[in-house]
């Protein structure tokens, strides 16, 4: 009988010592066009608060310009359809808590305004864009990912 037992014990404990999430992510993304005169559009009220918080409370206008979703797999980019420029987003590693993601912007005359490596809790906001102070105008994405 301790013959049969052993290797379900065995089989239960490789089991439980799996990564309870393996790979996949969906992650919704938003584009907003910030300026410097303005309110935020009421459609991005769960980001208010990041919003007026540095560096973005530069600008006082935020407008949606774009939202949807995209499916990840651990290692594998997929593009982000932007209404300016271009974006990719790279699930690199997920665990219970949160995802740990490369991103990258670029502006809508090609020029790569961000190349990121980050962590975020799922269910957190993680809010990117250019930092040209000279511009009236910024261009930011926010992720979040469950």
């Amino acid at each position: 009988m301790k013959l049969r037992f052993a290797p379900i014990v065995c089989g239960v404990a490789l089991a439980i010592a799996r990564p309870a999430f393996a790979g996949d992510a969906s992650c919704d993304y938003v584009e907003i066009k910030a300026t410097a005169d303005g309110a935020i559009d009421p459609s991005l009220a769960a980001l208010k608060s990041k919003l007026q918080q540095p560096p973005f409370n530069g600008w006082k206008g935020f407008t949606l310009l774009k939202q949807g979703t995209v499916a990840l797999t651990k290692g594998k980019a997929q593009a982000l359809a932007l209404k300016v420029g271009a974006g990719s987003v790279l699930l690199r590693d997920r665990d219970a808590k949160q995802v740990a993601l490369a991103v990258t912007i670029d502006g809508g005359d090609g020029t790569r305004l961000v190349d990121t490596k980050s962590s975020i809790a799922l269910g957190d906001w993680l809010l990117l864009g250019d930092n040209k102070s000279s511009s009236k105008e910024g261009h930011i994405v926010g992720l979040t990912c469950k």
